[in-house]
C-alpha cells in the first residue's frame, strides 16, 4: 500500500536563463510546469510551495526560505515544519512530469517494502542523483536538517550524507524546464503524448 505523503515544491528560483521569466507558468501544451507538476501527485495529503505565490487550481501552503535567496536547502528547510505525512517529495517547479516517477519514488516507503529507505532518489542518464527529484522518510530528513544547521547557501545534496537512499531511473520524468529551448523541447513531446 503506498503511503502517505506529502509535497514540497521548490518555486522561487530566478529563471536567469529565461529573462527572467516566471518559469513556472510558461505554457506547456496549455499548462505550466507547475500546475502539470501539482496535477502529478493527486494524491498529496498538503501541498507547500517555497516561493512567490502563485495562483493555483488545488489548495497550496506558501511560505519563503530564510534567508532569501538561500538556495534550496533552504527552502526545504522552510517548508518541512508545514507538511506532517510520513513520507516527504521534494520537487522542483520546473520539473513538469515529475508525477510521472511517484509511484516508483513511493515505493521504497511502501507497507512491505523491505528496503530500509531513508529516501528515494531519481538518477539521471549521466547517473546524478537530484536531491529535490526525490521523496524522504520525514524523520530522516528532520534528522540530516538539523545535523545540517543553517541552511542558507549549502547545496541539497547534503541531504544524502548518511541515509540509505533507493535510487531511481529518471526515465524523464526528471527533465526540468529551465530554457526557453526546453519549453519547445517539452511542448513537442507533450503534444506527441496526447
Amino acid at each position: 500500500m503506498q503511503p502517505g505523503y506529502d509535497l514540497v515544491v521548490l518555486a522561487g528560483g530566478a529563471a536567469r536563463r529565461m529573462g527572467g521569466t516566471d518559469k513556472l507558468t510558461v505554457p506547456l501544451d496549455g499548462r505550466g510546469s507547475l500546475a502539470r507538476l501539482l496535477d502529478g501527485f493527486p494524491e498529496a495529503q498538503v501541498v507547500v510551495a517555497v516561493g512567490p505565490v502563485r495562483d493555483t487550481e488545488r489548495e497550496v501552503r506558501w511560505c519563503r526560505e530564510q534567508p532569501p535567496g538561500g538556495g534550496p536547502l533552504a527552502a526545504v528547510a522552510a517548508a518541512l515544519p508545514l507538511t506532517a505525512a510520513p513520507v516527504v517529495v521534494i520537487a522542483a517547479g520546473d520539473m513538469p512530469r515529475l508525477g510521472d516517477a511517484t509511484a516508483a519514488l513511493l515505493a521504497p516507503f511502501a507497507d512491505g517494502s523491505r528496503s530500509g529507505a531513508d529516501a528515494a532518489v531519481l538518477r539521471d542518464r549521466a547517473g546524478v542523483r537530484n536531491p529535490i527529484a526525490a521523496a524522504y522518510r520525514r524523520t530522516a530528513l528532520t534528522r540530516r536538517l538539523a545535523d545540517i544547521g543553517p541552511p542558507g547557501g549549502l547545496p541539497a545534496r547534503l541531504l544524502f550524507d548518511g541515509l540509505v537512499v533507493v535510487d531511481i531511473t529518471d526515465g524523464g520524468a526528471g527533465t526540468d524546464c529551465d530554457t526557453w529551448d526546453d519549453v519547445d523541447r517539452i511542448t513537442k513531446e507533450l503534444r506527441r503524448a496526447r
